[in-house]
């Protein structure tokens, strides 16, 4: 790997890097740095490529979704946003469909955002409607087979609070890469809820649910306004720190390979 300049690498996803054939070329290249978004994935990937590395490699939080601090919105009903694409394979969208359905009456005073497209939109918003549940669920409209990115940044902007819907069985959020719903959350200083392993990988002040989604959403039927308010704080806080960090990070790999 010939280099004229020196390179950081963005380390998304672990699994993906680690099977690309070039990387265990960059890895060996001293002049080559490394970029991870999350804490737990600075960790596993030191676990997997070797201590030794440890020092070309860092934290910068994808947090900064706008200059000023945000300004989270309350009010009710309460908007619960459920980012990233619309996908049964990182979400767990029949949990709270079935949920909602079975208990209308608890999640009076809610209204569910999906807001973008994905692969299994059209399956979840046939479901919704055909079980009656138009007065809990919304849809962003889509332009082709996206939601329109101004759109779905100011929706998640408007709600009171967000959900993140991993499902039992998907655990590369917790060890391998990153969702969305956490620098989204700490951007728009909007309260995400995740059970108690997500909170102890992420940095963030998130609240905290036990295991699986009933427990989640018992929490966010609990959750009072002052409880908002204070992790919305938090959240402006810590993007504040992080920012910072972030910076901090890039300028220690920066100076390793100048």
């Amino acid at each position: 790997m010939g280099l004229k300049v020196p390179v950081i690498i963005l380390v998304h996803s672990i699994e993906h890097f680690l099977e690309e054939p070039q990387a265990q070329v960059a890895l060996d290249n001293p002049r080559i740095q490394f970029l991870t978004l999350s804490g737990h994935v600075m960790s596993e990937l030191v676990a997997r490529v070797g201590k030794a590395r440890m020092d070309r490699i860092d934290v910068v939080e994808p947090c900064l979704w706008s200059v000023d601090d945000p300004k989270p919105a309350s009010g009710t009903p309460r908007r619960v946003a459920i980012p990233g694409a619309i996908s049964l394979r990182t979400r767990d969208y029949p949990g709270l469909i079935r949920a909602v359905a079975e208990n209308r009456k608890a999640f009076e005073g809610y209204r569910f955002v999906l807001g973008s497209g994905g692969e299994d939109r059209e399956a979840i918003e046939a479901e919704t409607k055909a079980k009656g549940l138009e007065p809990w669920f919304e849809y962003l409209p889509l332009s082709g087979d996206q939601v329109a990115q101004d759109v779905y940044m100011d929706s998640l902007r408007r709600s009171q609070v967000m959900l993140s819907l991993i499902p039992d069985d998907f655990e590369k959020y917790q060890t391998l890469k990153i969702t969305s719903a956490v620098p989204t959350s700490v951007g728009f200083a909007v309260p995400l809820i995740m059970d108690r392993w997500s909170v102890a990988c992420y940095r963030a002040p998130l609240i905290g649910a036990d295991h699986g989604l009933r427990a989640s959403l018992d929490r966010l039927l609990s959750l009072t306004e002052d409880e908002l308010q204070a992790h919305r704080a938090a959240l402006i806080a810590y993007r504040r720190e992080r920012l910072a960090l972030n910076g901090q990070a890039l300028a220690r790999l920066a100076a390793r390979v100048v």
